[in-house]
């Protein structure tokens, strides 16, 4: 019969601590665990850890999950991997203690976050410390495969038409008809011929001489006098002449130029460099013979010493 009742006891205790949010208390300590749900593999989810008691000095606590299926990320202040340690800065004991455990979900199944609370302290009624008891809790994460997001249909936006613009006709400039000049036409002079002298008609009462062949041989005819008179002139029409307008004179100066186009100034230039790189390496001949003379009379001295 004990047995039977012993056996009772360990697997209601068992199915409790399988409760998602489940508090167990023992004596003067209670310890909540919460946070279980449902969520996807790469997710991160979040459980926490409570205790309330009577002037809580400090508390410790160990938490165990299955790595196959959770992946500690990190926590509170009080919390590293695998542990809890609430501790009272003021030693006047506190009612309470909260912290948070993160985890990132790895595979598909039930994953149970198991925290146990081995140890307690408090103060009593004397101000004296005193062991409060022990308490555990537990929560259950359902993991699930990632849902497949549903694309966002972007709708495309219409593309505004562009009014055309027509093009305006610009007129066309109709040309103006420049009259022809028509030339005069100048007559010509016709030189004037003065008429030939008419002989004289031989009286009626007389014979006409029958002229010998010496007189027809020896008849001089009277030349054909030209008129002297001068023509006039032909005039022509001609255009007006247009002025043209005068080049303005270039105020330019001229530059000085030399051999093959080099100006007499780039000459001077090279001539001044050429001077003095001359004039230095003599100056420093000068100085390299004083030094050695002088070396030379030194030497001569120390040696008739």
């Amino acid at each position: 019969m004990k047995k039977i009742l012993l056996w009772m006891t360990t697997i209601v205790l068992s199915g409790l601590l399988l409760v998602p949010g489940l508090c167990v208390s023992a004596s003067g300590l209670s310890v909540s665990v919460s946070g279980g749900k449902s969520a996807a593999i790469g997710s991160t989810v979040t459980v926490t850890v409570s205790i309330s008691g009577t002037k809580i000095i400090g508390a410790r606590a160990n938490f165990t999950y299955d790595p196959a299926f959770l992946q500690y990320e990190g926590g509170g202040a009080d919390v590293t991997d695998g542990n809890i340690l609430f501790e009272d800065s003021s030693s006047t004991g506190k009612s309470s203690f909260s912290t948070t455990i993160t985890f990132r979900t790895r595979a598909v199944g039930t994953a149970v976050v198991a925290v146990n609370f081995f140890q307690a302290q408090g103060l009593n009624s004397e101000g004296q410390l005193q062991s409060i008891g022990t308490g555990s809790g537990a929560t259950t994460f359902t993991i699930t495969t990632a849902a497949t997001p549903t694309p966002t249909k972007t709708p495309t936006a219409a593309p505004t038409r562009t009014p055309t613009v027509a093009p305006t006709r610009t007129p066309t400039r109709t040309p103006t008809r420049t009259p022809t000049r028509t030339p005069t036409r100048t007559p010509s002079r016709t030189p004037s011929v003065s008429p030939s002298m008419t002989p004289s008609p031989t009286p009626s009462g007389e014979p006409t001489p029958t002229p010998t062949p010496d007189e027809i041989m020896t008849y001089t005819p009277t030349p054909v006098e030209m008129s002297t008179q001068t023509p006039r002139p032909i005039v022509t029409l001609e255009p007006p002449v247009t002025p043209q307008p005068t080049p303005p004179t270039s105020t330019t100066p001229p530059q000085m130029v030399g051999y093959n186009g080099i100006t007499v100034l780039f000459w001077a230039f090279v001539g001044l460099v050429v001077g003095g790189g001359i004039g230095f390496f003599a100056g420093a001949r000068v100085a390299v013979n004083t030094i050695r003379k002088q070396r030379r009379a030194r030497q001569q001295a120390a040696r008739k010493a």
